[in-house]
């Protein structure tokens, strides 16, 4: 590369002429200048690629690490659970037999009524002339029952809930105003529900009736089971 510049003028003043420049070296040293850099540049990215995946490689293998620990804490942990249950297993199975006996009790009194409260009711109801000689009570199985509002007597349930049973009661009366009053008296009665006059027979002495009625789930005791069973 060559440059030109303007001599010094004998009056002081200068003058700069057009500054001329050319790159004398060959082509090939140019060309080999670049591969260079351009080598350069792809070693710095190779090499920054391989920082990046050492890194990420240390990172997994600590992750890793840590929960190997964890899982080793947590396997260690469970083992002496197990040791203390095995100091507690008497306790734990008898436990275990009380839950199962109290399934075995709600399941066998889901349908478990408080019977004599019920036959108190029903002779409290009979009024004076009236005497009770037989009732009869038939449950609805509770796992074919299904979810029918439909009663026993084949009316619709007063309260909207299924039946867990009909009601039959025989009796005798010195008069029929008194059967039609205990009908109306059994109406009032709480769990009794569609009370019907099945038939009366005639006697010299009086009259026989037979009454029909329905039994409401108000009626069971839930001693084993809750109301939300």
């Amino acid at each position: 590369m060559t440059t030109v510049e303007t001599p010094t003028v004998p009056d002081g003043s200068a003058h700069r002429l057009l500054t001329l420049s050319a790159n004398l070296l060959p082509p090939e040293v140019v060309q080999q200048r670049q591969v260079g850099r351009i080598r350069l540049i792809v070693l710095a990215a190779l090499g920054t690629v391989l920082v990046l995946l050492a890194a990420w490689y240390a990172l997994a293998h600590w992750q890793s690490a840590r929960q190997e620990e964890k899982l080793a804490a947590a396997e260690t942990e469970a083992i002496g659970l197990r040791q203390q249950m095995r100091a507690y297993s008497e306790l734990i199975n008898a436990q275990t037999q009380s839950t199962q006996i109290n399934n075995q009790l709600s399941t066998l009194l889901a349908t478990d009524v408080q019977w004599s409260t019920l036959l108190a009711r029903l002779r409290a109801a009979a009024p004076r002339g009236l005497e009770l000689t037989g009732v009869s009570i038939a449950l609805t199985d509770p796992t074919t029952g299904g979810s029918s509002t439909t009663t026993a007597s084949g009316l619709p349930s007063s309260d909207g809930k299924t039946p867990i049973g009909s009601l039959t009661i025989n009796g005798t009366s010195t008069t029929k105003s008194a059967i039609a009053g205990y009908v109306d008296s059994l109406g009032k009665v709480s769990g009794v529900g569609n009370v019907l006059l099945a038939g009366v027979t005639d006697q010299e002495d009086g009259s026989n009736f037979t009454l029909r009625a329905d039994l409401s789930p108000t009626l069971l005791s839930h001693h084993y089971t809750s109301e939300s069973d």
